[in-house]
């Protein structure tokens, strides 16, 4: 009798075992021919290459956004330079001190040059205001240039303010001595 029992036992259990396998064919042959009907074959495949990409693709996203965010507090401090420099500027301006701009450095046996610079574009009648341009070029500016020669600081004051762009040199001439340190020998 408990032979008996056991076979059955056993027999129920081979055949859950078999129909479970069976079941388990069905369900994985009847999976592949829906994605063959709808032709999504590999779609896991396809799946796991995506999730792969867009981790790929945010952490791209994040270097971006660190190099962007490091290029605007570049930029942001260039404007807040830039917004101090032109303050300054007014300020001097205002204050009614001239304005003389430098071009070489003041170095033994150089020689002092001064020169009066304009610029053509920059009030005239056909155009009051250039975009680029400050509206003080319209009158001539003020210039200290070291240079050995009168010939040299002519090329520097062109160097830096191209004729092409309408600058124009008014006057140029020698101050007087060399620079602070050169004596004559007797």
């Amino acid at each position: 009798m408990w032979q008996t029992y056991g076979q059955a036992l056993f027999y129920a259990l081979a055949f859950s075992g078999v129909a479970f396998g069976i079941a388990r064919l069905v369900v994985v042959v009847g999976e592949r021919m829906i994605e063959q009907k709808h032709g999504s074959l590999g779609v896991r495949d396809m799946l796991v290459r995506r999730a792969r990409l867009e981790q790929g693709l945010e952490a791209r996203r994040e270097e971006r956004r660190k190099e962007i965010k490091a290029v605007h507090d570049a930029t942001s401090e260039v404007a807040r330079r830039r917004g101090q420099l032109e303050r300054q500027v007014a300020d001097l301006l205002r204050s009614g001190e001239r304005v003389v701009h430098l071009i070489g450095e003041e170095v033994k046996g150089l020689h002092c040059f001064h020169a009066q610079v304009l610029n053509k574009y920059v009030g005239s009648a056909a155009q009051t205001q250039h975009a680029f341009i400050d509206a003080r070029w319209a009158q001539p500016q003020d210039m200290e240039i070291w240079a050995p020669a009168l010939a040299d600081a002519r090329k520097m004051i062109e160097a830096r303010y191209p004729p092409a762009f309408g600058y124009h040199i008014v006057s140029l001439f020698e101050v007087g001595t060399p620079a602070a340190g050169e004596g004559k020998a007797a």
